[in-house]
């Protein structure tokens, strides 16, 4: 309880110190890091809350899910890309990765739902992708990858009848794309840049590594905090790009 309320306490000041430097530099960059950061106090708040009624505990969890997810999105916004590439496939793939958390969280049974949700966001993904201008192939082909790899692990994860699972390589997916895209997207490299690029891909790290650990039976003996390291790099990354 302390430490998710230090997280919200950390995360409130980031959102307010982005939203100042949205009023002196009102850019879509930093609208959309705001609004990120917001969507992060957003899923923090979510799990304050412990209600006994299986609904509400639904509710918050399938917010909390969603508000990773959504976060990702709009920080790929931040780059602005999505002009040449297209807004609807992204968009197409967040809603169908968020039915797929609906239907994990509310314990739906058959796996045809799960097929047909958990094909869509990657498909999508994959389309966006070769869309995608980047000054280098190589980054092209990493985005191209990561989504088919993570799209097999969540089909994978159905059929062994894990669909929970499937959120872990959906949230992998959001993140490791955000990350090779500001990599290809950001002209200039910096210590702030580079941070920002470290973070987010130790951020898609931490959903297969946790599931790892689970499998293992080590996750209990892991502070929760260690799993929230990578989005402050990601903050301060932000921080010193701005400055």
């Amino acid at each position: 309880m302390q430490s998710q309320l230090l997280d919200l306490t950390i995360i409130g000041c980031l959102v307010l110190l982005f939203a100042s430097t949205y009023r002196k530099r009102a850019t879509p960059m930093v609208r959309s890091w705001t609004l990120g950061w917001l969507l992060i106090l957003v899923h923090f708040a979510a799990l304050l809350f412990h209600p006994a009624r299986p609904v509400a505990h639904n509710l918050l969890t399938i917010l909390s899910l969603s508000s990773l997810i959504l976060c990702g999105i709009v920080f790929i916004f931040a780059t602005g890309h999505y002009r040449e590439a297209g807004i609807a496939l992204p968009v197409i793939a967040t809603s169908a990765s968020i039915v797929f958390v609906t239907f994990v969280v509310c314990g739906v049974t058959a796996t045809l739902p799960y097929y047909i949700t958990g094909s869509i966001a990657p498909i999508c993904l994959l389309i966006h992708s070769t869309r995608v201008r980047y000054t280098s192939k190589v980054l092209r082909n990493l985005l191209l990858l990561s989504t088919l790899s993570t799209g097999i692990w969540l089909i994978w994860s159905v059929a062994h009848g894990h669909a929970d699972i499937g959120i872990s390589a959906i949230l992998t997916r959001v993140y490791l794309a955000v990350g090779l895209i500001y990599l290809g997207t950001f002209r200039r490299i910096s210590a702030g840049t580079l941070t920002v690029v470290f973070g987010l891909l130790a951020w898609a790290a931490v959903f297969p590594t946790a599931e790892f650990c689970d499998h293992l039976g080590l996750i209990a003996h892991i502070n929760p905090e260690f799993w929230n390291v990578p989005k402050y790099f990601v903050a301060f990354g932000m921080m010193l790009f701005l400055l």
